[in-house]
């Protein structure tokens, strides 16, 4: 079962698909659409063999560009394990930024990935300071308009 994939991701595909296997919805919000700008974000859950989890999506626009994202949370998984897997099997190379959350909580890395010329970016978010398990992963793509 695949709902992000290394390509840029599609907020209205992705709630349809979610819709059409009725997975339950957790969190909304939508910021009304006011000129060129507008957000919205979902989030449903996904009941896996290993547990459920959390699969989340948003888009969001504004006059310079737009950006979205897809991304799964799991409570189950080790961060670090998860970034070997990530590095390794996607041969990601080094992260561009390794940093800990204000709180001290949790470890933010991010990489950057370049798919025909558009910017992405994959960030997972980890509770490797405090030994606990649990992860997001997100990929996101960003879309500028030239001037």
């Amino acid at each position: 079962m695949t709902f992000c994939s290394m390509e840029a991701p599609s907020f209205m595909r992705l709630d349809e698909r979610a819709s059409s296997m009725k997975l339950p919805g957790r969190n909304e919000l939508a910021l009304p659409n006011s000129g060129n700008y507008f957000s919205h974000s979902k989030s449903w859950l996904v009941f896996l063999s290993s547990g459920p989890h959390e699969l989340n999506g948003s888009e969001a626009q504004a006059p310079d560009g737009k950006l979205t994202s897809c991304g799964i949370g799991a409570p189950d998984v080790n961060g670090d394990e998860m970034r070997t897997l990530l590095t390794t099997s996607l041969s990601l190379g080094a992260p561009i930024s390794v940093r800990s959350s204000p709180d001290g909580k949790q470890q933010v890395t991010t990489w950057t990935l370049s798919r025909a010329g558009n910017d992405f970016m994959l960030i997972l978010t980890d509770g490797t300071p405090t030994h606990r398990s649990g992860i997001s992963l997100i990929l996101v793509h960003r879309e500028f308009k030239k001037s």
